[in-house]
């Protein structure tokens, strides 16, 4: 059940509290190391998708527990830089009620023997979090890269490229819906019945 790749994808939801505790430091010297543990758990998401398909290790498990350990990974740092005050609460509220409405259906779906492939626009949202978040640790961490941009540009521009996100994310969101209501249909069922039964 635990195989190689699987080991990756655990490690990132151990490093998730470690970043979030050396970001909230009051050093200079733990915001570095959480560069660093956000980094290295980024290579972990790239290392268990390589070890899945090189070894062919892909398993239910390893699927359901994947995109989860990224979207707490996520999550995590996008509302830390909220308390940090680098960008709006609303838009991460939508962005996380989004991925992890997303990711519990698509557990469905992969539970139920009917896994659904993630599109290329959803992708690109992951792709555009990621880079934004990057953005702003380097900003936090590494103040001196972004010399040549004006007091508070950089800070608006992140909420630019943070309000396409949420514009994606609904997006996608309502394509996922529409595309795969059986799901939705699925899981509504199982948890009416569930409570039914209390």
């Amino acid at each position: 059940m635990f195989n190689s790749a699987n080991r990756f994808t655990f490690l990132r939801f151990l490093l998730t509290p470690v970043f979030i505790f050396l970001i909230l430091g009051q050093t200079h010297e733990f915001k570095v190391y959480s560069y660093i543990v956000f980094f290295i758990a980024m290579l972990t998401d790239w290392f268990d998708g390589y070890l899945a398909r090189k070894y062919e290790e892909t398993t239910k498990l390893g699927a359901f527990l994947d995109p989860l350990a990224d979207k707490v990974l996520v999550s995590s740092a996008l509302f830390i830089f909220v308390h940090l005050q680098y960008i709006e609460l609303w838009m991460v509220m939508i962005i996380v009620v989004r991925d992890f409405l997303i990711t519990g259906l698509r557990s469905y779906a992969i539970f139920s023997d009917k896994p659904v492939v993630t599109s290329s626009i959803a992708k690109w949202k992951t792709f555009i979090q990621l880079l934004i978040i990057q953005v702003m640790l380097t900003d936090l961490v590494f103040p001196e890269v972004f010399f040549w941009i004006q007091n508070g540009t950089l800070k608006y521009l992140i909420n630019q490229a943070m309000l396409l996100t949420v514009v994606i994310s609904v997006y996608t969101a309502a394509k996922y819906l529409f595309e795969n209501k059986q799901h939705l249909k699925g899981v509504l069922a199982y948890f009416f019945k569930t409570n039914s039964i209390r």
